[in-house]
């Protein structure tokens, strides 16, 4: 009889640890999980109002006819790698569609060249996208 219960109690032992085991490691990997994506999220936690985009030509005066550089220079992101930003370039109170550039990234900044066939007012919508980030900066422009 005092075989049987050793084998009972031993029997009842294995199962309980396999459980406490069980535990243990579901709650070690959900530890792991959730502090893998707060991470991840603390990286690429980017507030808006943080990012600020200077926007300058070159050369200074835009006339039409001529070649200008539009360069967008990104202040306020941690990196610039992942990031595109594309030009939106819309005349004022036109109704149509505007005309879209991505621009390139070179020394930090990100330029196009652009030749304007009309003097006028011009509103440069700047958008910067990073991963799930979407900015949107308006600027103005004058062409002579």
């Amino acid at each position: 009889m005092n075989k049987n219960r050793n084998w009972l109690v031993s029997r009842i032992d294995v199962a309980k640890r396999t459980r406490i085991l069980s535990f243990i490691l579901i709650s070690m990997l959900t530890l792991v999980m959730l502090s893998a994506c707060s991470a991840k999220a603390d990286e690429s936690e980017v507030d808006p109002k943080d990012v600020a985009v200077d926007f300058s030509t070159a050369p200074q005066v835009v006339h039409t006819g001529e070649a200008t550089t539009l360069i967008a220079d990104v202040k306020g992101l941690k990196t610039l790698d992942g990031a595109s930003l594309a030009f939106d370039i819309r005349k004022a109170n036109w109704k149509g569609l505007p005309e879209v550039i991505n621009a390139e990234l070179a020394d930090g900044k990100y330029m196009i060249k652009k030749t304007f066939e009309e003097k006028g007012e011009f509103f440069i919508y700047i958008h910067l996208y990073q991963g799930e980030l979407h900015i949107t900066k308006k600027k103005q422009l004058v062409v002579e």
